[in-house]
């Protein structure tokens, strides 16, 4: 079941969030070898990336709510899969199409900032060296890391947010802020401390949803 869960959010917020992407690179296209160094085409890009970043952000955070908590929250829980499925599947697509964004928006902004393809492509071969390849591989896990905890820190936000009836938005709002005071007070970020969290955040929003879930 997990894996037919995989599928259809991945194709729900392929749907949402790749025309963003895609609309990146055909601009950053269209910039540079196309409407060479046009006005137009140049903010039109600027504002495709704003908007793409804010897009992925929202979006991703959205689709957990309403899925749960809005109207489709009914139809979501008569399927024969139990929440943790449910958040992992969500978890999982989240993540990868938070850093595929990224890195288009990296892409794009990698031309844009310097002297064209040709730069992306010397970038490319140098990579070979050993120490960028390290310094790839840290940055990669560093990307993924945080979009592991964007994402699972918003779902416990808007799970004990839902606790406040009247204001479920409010109430999530209000715990991002305390939970982020407390960790910014009490907490040395760190790799570690960070997996720890976000475990937490995992097993909570899981087990509240799988026993205190409320739909009212």
């Amino acid at each position: 079941m997990l894996l037919k869960l995989l599928k259809y959010e991945g194709m729900v917020l392929g749907r949402l969030l790749l025309p963003f992407d895609l609309l990146c690179l055909v601009l950053i296209v269209l910039e540079r070898y196309i409407l060479v160094d046009s006005g137009l085409v140049l903010a039109m890009l600027w504002l495709t990336i704003m908007t793409s970043f804010f897009a992925h952000a929202v979006l991703v955070v959205r689709r957990f709510y309403c899925n749960f908590f809005h109207d489709e929250g009914y139809l979501t829980f008569t399927l024969p899969a139990k929440a943790w499925q449910h958040v992992l599947a969500k978890f999982l697509c989240a993540v990868f199409f938070l850093v595929l964004g990224y890195y288009v928006i990296q892409f794009t902004l990698g031309i844009v900032e310097e002297e064209g393809m040709f730069a992306v492509l010397e970038a490319i071969q140098e990579f070979h060296y050993a120490g960028l390849r390290h310094d790839f591989t840290a940055r990669f896990g560093a990307v993924i890391m945080a979009a592991c905890s964007y994402c699972l820190f918003m779902y416990f936000c808007i799970v004990v947010g839902r606790y406040w009836r009247n204001h479920p938005v409010l109430g999530a709002v209000l715990t991002a802020i305390l939970m982020k005071t407390l960790l910014f007070i009490f907490i040395s970020g760190s790799v570690v401390s960070d997996i720890f969290f976000n475990l937490i955040y995992l097993g909570v929003t899981c087990w509240l949803l799988e026993h205190k879930l409320n739909l009212t």
